[in-house]
């Protein structure tokens, strides 16, 4: 039996799963909780084709438009996580979670004023939200605010102790002086942004 190039791989397995999205029938609620699965297991490229097939079903669909967009953020496509974002800030402007995606997302585009212009707003109504005091925190550090950005870091253990990444971000403020070394230390594995540290609405929720 011939055997299969190791690059072709990852196409067959998406052959795959159109192939049986389509000869099963799913509704967009079991491709969203299909593409859930396989994002939880770091199968980003697989899960964007079920959240893709999903708003094929129903354009509207904002929560899959969501973690769509989250799953090229994650992918490192930023540019297309940035225009997914913003059709479900159009579609839905309160959508919990959002404020924070977006904080990361521009982050990692190393544009830390619509970061904090992202994150503000939402950490004025929680203010006691760790994530929101880190992204903002780390948002001022690349601005050069490290006063500031200090300030946010401490907030953030003062309500969470045991954060080692905010407790990470607070060491690195006394290493560095530069932007540039600032986002390269902060930014050094992309998983703290991840779901441990982020917790989903439901899939399901209502309009």
């Amino acid at each position: 039996m011939a055997k299969i190039a190791p690059c072709l791989r990852p196409w067959i397995v998406l052959g795959l799963i159109l192939w049986l999205g389509g000869c099963t029938g799913s509704g967009k609620e079991e491709l969203l909780a299909e593409g859930v699965e396989l994002y939880g297991k770091n199968n980003y490229r697989g899960a964007i084709v079920l959240f893709k097939n999903a708003l094929d079903q129903d354009p509207s669909f904002y929560q899959a438009r969501f973690l769509l967009a989250d799953a090229y953020l994650q992918s490192g496509r930023f540019d297309i996580a940035e225009r997914e974002f913003r059709k479900v800030a159009h579609q839905a402007p309160d959508y919990p979670g959002l404020p924070l995606k977006l904080g990361e997302l521009y982050i990692q585009l190393n544009r830390p004023e619509e970061a904090a212009g992202a994150v503000t707003p939402y950490l004025q109504q929680h203010p006691d939200d760790p994530r929101a005091l880190r992204l903002l925190g780390i948002a001022r550090a690349l601005q050069g605010e490290l006063q500031e950005a200090q300030h946010h870091f401490r907030r953030a253990l003062a309500i969470d102790p045991q954060n080692s990444e905010v407790q990470r971000a607070l060491a690195d403020l006394g290493d560095v002086r530069l932007g540039s070394e600032i986002r390269d230390l902060l930014l050094q594995d992309r998983r703290d942004f991840r779901r441990a540290d982020f917790h989903y609405p439901t899939p399901f929720m209502a309009s």
